[in-house]
Formats: C-alpha cells, structure tokens, sequence
C-alpha cells in the first residue's frame, strides 16, 4: 500500500501588516446583465488593529467614570477617523485597476486581499479586470477560492529593489504577488451575522436597511452620499471581524486565514503545529527595547503520522464516509395541551380563531403587552418535543476509540471472511480497524437505521426523462456499502447482521493515543473557559476548529433526526438522564437545544423540511423555520401547511447568478419555477399512516412511488441544491 508521513507548512510567510479587507459594489448592466464594479474599498488590518487598540485602550483608562460595553458604538471622533482615514475608496469601473495601482507602492512583496463571498462574487469581478493571468485560479464548485496575479503596476523602483534583496541579475520583471481570498469559507454566514456573533460595536457592524438594487450606471455617481457609508462600513465590519478570528486563532493553534483558504485547512494545520510543536514566549531585541516573540521547538518521541497517497485506495476511503443522516420519521406533533394553550390566546388575542397556527400568527402581531400571557403558559404543566443536542459530536468523535496507522494498511484476504463476519456479529472486532465492503441486513421491525443505504432507484427527473440515480435511504432489508469498522459494529449493536464482506483493508496497528486526542481537548477546555468569561467571539471559534476536522432504533419515538440531533418526547428525558447522557458542556453527551422549554407544535415533512412552534421557559411562543432549497424571505407557514394537506408547493425566484472565466458574472432578470413536490419524503420512508408515522421500507424495492414520481427542484434524497445559498 502506498503511504508516506504527512508534513504541513504551518509557519506563516506573510506578516499581519500583508492583510486586507476589500470589498467590490456593482451595478447590474441592462444590455448584457453583467456585473459591472463602481467602487472598491480597502482596510489594511495592522493599521485598523492599531486604531482599534488605541480606542480601547483610551476607554480602559475612562473605566472608572464610564460604564461602556464592547457592543456600545465607538466615539464619532473615532469613527469619523476610520471612515476616513483607514478605509480607502476607489470610485469607477475601472476601480480595481486603481486599487492595484495604490498597492503597487506598498512596500511588500506579497499581500493577501480577504473578501466575504469572494469566491462567490468579488473575486470573478476581480478576474475580469486582470488583464493578464500568470497563474491558476483555484476553482472549486464554481467558486474562485484563490485569485493569485502578479501585480502589473507594481513601482519600479520596489521591483529594482527586490532584484536586488534576490541578487536577479537578468531583465524580467519582479512584481509584487498578490493573492485573492475569500472569508466565507472560514465563517458561512451572512456578514451582518458574523458582525453581529462578533461583537462588534454597534456603529461598526454591517449597515443592512439599504437597497443596492437602486445604484444603477445612471445613478450611482449621483447617489453616492447613500451608498458610501454602506460600503465602507462593509469594509469596516469585514476588517474588525477578521481581526477578531485572526487573533483567536493565533493565540490558540497559531494560525491565522493568511496561508489557509478555508477553516478545515486551518484546524488541519493548527492541530499539526499542536501535535509536533512547542511554543514559548522568548525575548528578543528590538530598536531600543526587546520584545517577546514566539519560538518554536519541535516535540520528540511523537508517533508520526503518514497518509494514503495512492488515488484508488483514497477514493475508496471517501466512500465509507457519511454525510449527514437526517431523516423525518413522524409527520406532526401536537402537545397534550394544545386546547389550554389555544384558549390562553384567544383571551389575549379577543378572537375565535381556531388553531395553534393562526392564533399564533396573530400573538406575534399583536401589540398588547404580553407579560400576562407569558405568565399563564408558564405556568403550563404540558408534554413537548425537545431537541437532544449532541456535545461535540465530531469532536468528541475523534478523541475515542482506534485510530489506525496508514502505514499497517493491507488488503483484507478471502479466507479472513468467516471469521471476521463472526467477530462483527459478536462485537467483538474491536480493537483491530478496517474499512470493508460488507453485506448486512436489518431487521424488518426497526424503525430508525444508524447507518443508512445507498440505492438505485429509477424516476422521472425534471425534464419528463428516466433517471437512475444512487439515493441515500433510512430502510430495513439487505444493504451493502463501504464502510468503516466502527459503522459495521454500530449495525449490529443496533440489531443489524453483517452476511458477508467482499473486499477492503485491514489495519494492523493502531495509535496509541489518538493523534487528535489532545488537541481536541484543549480545544474543549478553552470553548468551556472562553464560555465562562463571556467571550463568545473566541468560544464560538474554539467550537469552529473541533468541528472542521470531523431503544429508539425500534419504538417510533424519534419524530426527526438531523445528524447531532434527536427530536424526542420529553416522557424520554428522564431515560436519557438516567442514562448519564445529559450534560451542557461534556462530549459524547447532549442538551436540550431549547433550554427548559419546548417544542408544542411541529411537522416534518422530509429532511430539512420542518415547522416548529416553541414554548420557552419564560412562557414566550416563538417559531422555527427550516426549507431547505427555499428562499428564507419567502417561507410562509401556508407552504408547510400545503405540503402536509398533501399539495405540491410552487414559487418564482430569482434565477441563479452565472459565472464564466469569459463574462465574469451575469445576473438574469427573469424568474425560474420551483416547484415542491408533497411526497418529497417517499424516496425515504413510507407515508405516514393515520398517527402520522412514517415506517422505513423493507427492502431495496419497496417505493411508495408511482411510475409518474417526478424528481423535486431541490434533490432532499442527496442533500444538492441547484442553488448557490451564498447568493
């Protein structure tokens, strides 16, 4: 087998003073739709991390006499400074030209400009003003996660310099190296909502009640004193953000989004200087002073670790990991309260309006105060779902059991067949390590399956054209998969049977300790630490690199599943209690994700499909929206509601932004039709019967399709969207 000893680069080779935030406004041009930049904006991270010292710094000496928390907004004076004299604006369509030029006198060799979304938008819009490529863009999913260019309008003068500092003798060129990036793949989540985990005070967070729609190519310049502060503060928001998730990760794994693209890359890379590292503060001269500087002594006696590096054995390790096993397995539920609950609305409400769903919609509306109301369903002694929340699930994963050693790595033999079938079905496999491809079977009473079956089926796709298609299935009968040893013992321990195994590796030692063992507990510890002082910028981060790296079988008592999470009755709580498996902080063990409180109204219609109305601790009704492949602003209650009545759901939206090498990115103005289909959920489980219980099929066969089964715009059986959510 082929394998060599994994060896990151874990030493950064740009300096903090090398990072930008950009950001790129544009208008969407009527004759081709294409999206044509107006304005850059620009933030060089050392220098808004010096501002932002001083101004708390000069807060920290006021301590005494103000009472000033991080989310109050900076002092005008300060803020006027940053708007002014930190954020720079480059106005134009040729903008990014002019940016380039201004970074052209910038004495470094190597910067690295970090947008949010850029993969996804400003840095295709980057690629259409470069008018010569000397290197690959790295595109992944059609997404530029890495722009790198050599900066044309880089100073002469710094070009000379640098010949001389490489002692170039020849003619060409040195130009500065400049790299495009992109934030989102660190933290996915809307800029407004990175700002807002973060911290930040109020008057540098992302200005969201504008429409960007309305700057046109006829009316931006015109417009500029309503769009300026918007796009600054962009810029703004995105540099203090970084500057936040930069230090966090330093001070923890030293790591920073310098040299890693995406936030797996960086928890590989930290746990990588962990594990083979360690580091000390020393002093060190600097001008008239020292100061203290990191170094870096390797570990010894540490068990190295070593890859599979030939392409077939890493494609058949792919396939026995799985996604996310998510499955709706009860259509509704409805609290044995509901008649108290709904009597206390009408009250507060003055209406005879029947049902938790329109009563609540008028509660939510409805301008009366609601102490009393939250009183009286306080008090409300009533049965509910709760959401058992796992602790660390991938975590804590990864710091339990085997992990083998690539290097022990062998084919399984044929004759090792019987006797490791034996093994499985008597649970006793363990401690050796394997990844097999095995024949195994369900029994026919269990209702939820650990690990699911990959079929081909055949249906009618979009187009009206037959299709066979491998889909992800919760189902009893006989199955067959790859699958790694520890998800073979989880089928039997369920009540599964392993029949036969066909082919695989076999490991022959195993680590130790596993490699990723300490690592992920320091990480707890911090989160844990972090969590306690109240800065939940850092904890947030601790929980972000964990989860980089990686009786209910048969009663139908579990109403949903989302990968780390059941929806349970609460009459199971105690039993999981008893159990020892609840806990707020430990791995391996869950919470409740509603605290106290409850869920008293749902429906699950398929995975990632669901409606939930919360009854909180306090007495206060919320409700919880999940429509995978829906956009959120248009979710309605109503759309639920038809897909449960057994009715197809149909909308337009906006179509997808295209995006070519050639035209960079192209916005239509027309609308596409989805449409939803009301037995989305048939490819997995039966329909539910008159208690709204969804039973699994038996067997590969078993569909509750007919032949004219029409594939959803949205595929919920493979987990793909013909969306990008990014847009």
């Amino acid at each position: 087998m082929c394998f060599a000893q994994l060896k990151l680069n874990v030493f950064s080779t740009i300096s903090d003073n090398c990072l930008y935030a950009w950001d790129c406004e544009s208008y969407c041009e009527k004759e081709t739709n294409k999206a044509i930049p107006y304005c850059c904006t620009l933030v060089n991270l050392e220098k808004l991390r010096k501002r932002l010292d001083d101004y708390n710094n000069y807060i920290s000496d006021l301590s005494d006499t103000l009472d000033f928390k991080p989310a109050d907004p900076i002092s005008e004076e300060y803020y006027n400074i940053l708007m002014t004299n930190i954020v720079e604006i480059f106005l134009g369509t040729d903008c990014i030209d002019q940016m380039l030029q201004r970074l052209g006198k910038v004495d470094e060799k190597r910067l690295t400009l970090i947008s949010h979304n850029g993969s996804g938008f400003d840095n295709w819009i980057a690629l259409q003003s470069v008018k010569k490529l000397t290197q690959c863009p790295l595109v992944v999913d059609n997404k530029i996660l890495s722009l790198p260019l050599s900066n044309p309008y880089t100073e002469e003068r710094l070009q000379k310099k640098w010949k001389r500092q490489k002692e170039m003798m020849s003619n060409s060129n040195y130009l500065q190296n400049i790299s495009f990036t992109c934030s989102f793949k660190h933290q996915s989540t809307s800029l407004a909502a990175w700002g807002n985990s973060s911290n930040l005070p109020m008057n540098l967070r992302k200005i969201t009640d504008i429409n960007i729609a309305k700057f046109t190519k006829e009316t931006w310049e015109s417009l500029r004193p309503e769009w300026e502060t918007y796009a600054k503060r962009d810029t703004l928001c995105l540099g203090a953000c970084l500057i936040k998730y930069n230090q966090a990760m330093k001070i923890t794994v030293f790591q920073n989004v310098s040299n890693n693209l995406t936030a797996p890359s960086l928890s590989l890379k930290g746990w990588y200087y962990l594990y083979h590292y360690n580091k000390e503060m020393v002093e060190k001269p600097y001008y008239e002073r020292t100061i203290l500087v990191p170094k870096h002594t390797e570990k010894e006696n540490v068990e190295k670790v070593y890859s599979h590096t030939h392409p077939f054995i890493r494609h058949f390790i792919r396939q026995s990991i799985k996604g996310g096993r998510v499955s709706a397995n009860r259509k509704s539920f409805e609290t044995d309260k509901m008649n108290e609950i709904c009597t206390i609305l009408k009250e507060y409400n003055e209406s005879d309006t029947e049902g938790i769903i329109n009563l609540f919609k008028e509660y939510s509306v409805n301008p009366k105060d609601k102490t009393e109301v939250h009183a009286k369903l306080k008090k409300l002694d009533y049965s509910k779902l709760v959401a058992f929340d796992a602790n660390g699930l991938y975590a804590s994963a990864m710091t339990e059991g085997e992990y083998p050693k690539a290097e022990s790595a062998r084919p399984v033999r044929l004759e090792e067949n019987e006797k490791f079938v034996k093994l499985f079905n008597e649970q006793k496999f363990r401690p050796r390590t394997a990844i097999l491809i095995v024949w195994f079977k369900y029994p026919t009473n269990m209702f939820f399956q650990p690990i699911p079956a990959k079929d081909k089926i055949t249906f009618t796709n979009r187009i009206g054209k037959k299709e066979t298609g491998s889909k992800i299935r919760f189902r009893n009968g006989f199955c067959h998969d790859v699958s790694t040893s520890v998800d073979i013992q989880e089928i039997v321990k369920a009540g599964g049977k392993i029949i036969k195994i066909l082919d695989g590796i076999v490991y022959e030692e195993n680590f130790k300790t596993p490699p990723y063992r300490d690592y992920i507990l320091i990480l707890k510890e911090l989160r844990n630490k972090y969590k306690k002082e109240g800065d939940m910028v850092v904890s947030n981060c601790m929980k972000l690199l964990g989860n980089s790296l990686y009786d209910g079988f048969y009663k139908p008592e579990i109403y949903y599943t989302d990968t780390d999470s059941l929806y349970i009755s609460s009459s199971n709580w105690d039993k999981l209690n008893e159990a020892g498996l609840v806990s707020e902080n430990e791995y391996s063990k869950g919470k409740n994700d509603y605290g106290d409180g409850g869920i008293i109204f749902g429906l699950y219609l398929a995975p990632k499909v669901k409606y939930n109305i919360i009854l909180t601790s306090e007495g206060v009704l919320k409700e919880i929206k999940t429509f995978k492949g829906y956009s959120n602003y248009k979710i309605k209650v109503e759309d639920y509601i038809q897909l449960a009545s057994g009715h197809d759901v149909t909308n337009e939206f906006d179509k997808p932004w295209v995006k070519s090498f050639t035209d960079g990115i192209v916005i239509p103005n027309d609308k596409q039709k989805k449409v939803f289909r009301s037995y989305l959920n048939l490819v997995k489980r039966k329909a539910p019967n008159s208690e709204g219980i969804m039973y699994p099929y038996n067997n590969k066969d078993e569909m509750c399709l007919d032949d004219d089964y029409v594939s959803d715009d949205f595929d919920y059986f493979t987990n793909v969207s013909n969306d990008d959510p990014s847009e």
